[in-house]
C-alpha cells in the first residue's frame, strides 16, 4: 500500500498481507427429499447475489427450483430441497450467475456425511480475526528532534526549554530537559507540540 501526495509522489509505504476471505455454508448433511432446509451461511450478502440448490460440476447459472436473494438474510435462508434423492449443492453465486462464490454439499435422502462442522460464526470470528491489526501497528516511533536559538551573549548561556503535547491522543506529559543552552535535543512522541 503507498500513500501518495501531488506534486511529492510517494510519501509512504506500507507492507499489507491479503488473506483469503472467511464465507461458506455451515455443515447440511443428508436431509429428506422435497423438504424447506434451513442453509446458514456467512457471505457479503451484496445487492442480487443468490443462494440456489444445483448438482456438483453442474455450471454457475444453473439452479434446481427453490432460491433466494443473500441480502438481507442475515446469514439464514430456507430452500425446498428437489424432490429426486442423491447429492446436491447449495451455492452462493455472484449477481451475474457467473460465479460460485463457495459452496456446501449436501444429500438427499441419502446418507451424507459432512465432517467439517465450521458455523458461520466461526467464519464471521476468522474474518475478524484476519483483519485485525497488530495492537501496536499504529505506534509511531519518539522522533528525535534538536532545537537551536541564534547565538545571542544578551543571553548568557541560560535558557531553559519545555514542550507541552498539543494533540488530545498524545500522553500529557510534558518535556523538560534538565541541560540548558541555546542548543538542546530531546526525543518526541510523534504529534503536536509548543515548545
Amino acid at each position: 500500500m503507498i500513500i501518495s501526495s501531488t506534486g511529492r509522489g510517494v510519501i509512504a509505504r506500507e507492507t499489507i498481507e491479503v488473506v483469503p476471505p472467511a464465507m461458506g455454508f455451515e455443515a447440511i448433511g443428508s436431509v429428506e427429499p422435497g423438504t424447506r432446509v434451513r442453509f446458514a451461511f456467512r457471505g457479503p450478502e451484496r445487492i442480487e447475489e443468490r443462494i440456489v440448490i444445483a448438482r456438483p460440476g453442474d455450471p454457475p447459472n444453473t439452479r434446481l427450483g427453490d432460491w433466494a436473494f443473500a441480502l438481507h438474510k442475515n446469514g439464514v435462508t430456507g430452500l425446498r430441497v428437489p424432490e429426486e434423492p442423491g447429492e446436491y449443492e447449495v451455492r452462493y453465486v455472484d449477481r451475474g450467475s457467473t460465479e460460485i462464490m463457495f459452496s456446501r454439499r449436501f444429500g438427499v435422502g441419502i446418507p451424507f456425511e459432512d465432517t467439517d462442522a465450521t458455523t458461520a460464526a466461526e467464519l464471521a470470528a476468522q474474518a475478524a480475526a484476519a483483519t485485525r491489526g497488530a495492537p501496536d501497528q499504529d505506534e509511531l516511533p519518539e522522533v528525535e528532534a534538536t532545537f537551536r536559538l541564534p547565538v545571542d551573549p544578551s543571553l548568557g548561556g541560560s535558557v531553559s526549554w519545555d514542550a507541552i503535547p498539543l494533540d488530545d491522543a498524545m500522553s500529557p506529559e510534558a518535556w523538560a530537559p534538565m541541560e540548558s543552552g541555546t542548543v538542546v535535543t530531546g526525543r518526541f512522541e510523534a504529534g503536536l507540540w509548543r515548545v
